[in-house]
């Protein structure tokens, strides 16, 4: 299935889902990045993880943009990085933020990256 990133709504469900993900793996995800700044090769499986998400989005950057594959690639890792980082603080480590503030600023963010520029927000 391939997502319709000119629909920011679709974009924002993605997030949601991705949260809700975040906030029922609470404890197994706290142990996991607990783990990561332990283990070199659980840290190394965690990097090939991120590098796969950078995969899925650097052609959804690309096909409405003039980025070169390495720019993508850059803007794809600082797009996934943001949101587990995001994640990590504001699920797992309690950073106050409310829901409904969360789901459409990052969705307007990531909108804008992945969105194109004129297509308006469906």
């Amino acid at each position: 299935m391939r997502a319709d990133v000119r629909d920011r709504r679709f974009i924002e469900s993605w997030l949601d889902r991705t949260f809700v993900f975040y906030e029922k793996n609470r404890l197994r995800l706290l142990a996991i990045h607990e783990a990561i700044s332990l283990e070199g090769e659980l840290a190394e499986v965690y990097y090939e993880r991120t590098d796969e998400l950078s995969d899925f989005i650097v052609p959804l950057l690309r096909e409405r943009s003039a980025l070169t594959e390495q720019e993508a690639r850059c803007q794809a890792a600082l797009l996934t990085i943001q949101h587990e980082r995001f994640c990590f603080l504001w699920i797992l480590r309690g950073l106050p933020f409310d829901r409904e503030v969360v789901i459409p600023t990052m969705g307007r963010q990531w909108f804008e990256q992945l969105g194109t520029a004129g297509a308006g927000e469906h």
